[in-house]
């Protein structure tokens, strides 16, 4: 049960960075119609939603669960994306893209 929770998350990270990739053929990187794209897809398969809560021990454990699937989807992909230098950059151009969306989209502190 534990590894198929696994894939599940890996295969929901790997459609947020084709729905990324995809969205950057279609549009601009800069452009709302690129962010509108992308922000669904990723609030929906790769929330991190507890950041932006408040430091209650509920919203603590959230985070640290959300962060953890977070970290095990990627590692999991970076080892199936690890075989061809053409798939390495693939993943690499397009996690670099996720981390960007990601920090853009925080609010201000």
């Amino acid at each position: 049960k534990q590894w198929y929770q696994r894939r599940v998350r890996a295969l929901d990270r790997l459609s947020v960075l084709r729905s990324i990739y995809n969205a950057g053929v279609r549009f601009n990187k800069r452009s709302e119609d690129y962010k509108n794209m992308v922000t669904g897809e990723i609030s929906s398969k790769l929330p991190l939603r507890a950041n932006l809560l408040e430091d209650s021990e509920s919203s603590i454990k959230l985070m640290e669960e959300e962060r953890r699937k977070d970290h095990i989807s990627h590692y999991l992909l970076r080892m199936a994306f690890c075989r061809t230098e053409e798939a390495r950059r693939w993943f690499c151009d397009t996690e670099k893209e996720l981390l960007r969306l990601r920090l853009e989209d925080r609010p201000d502190e």
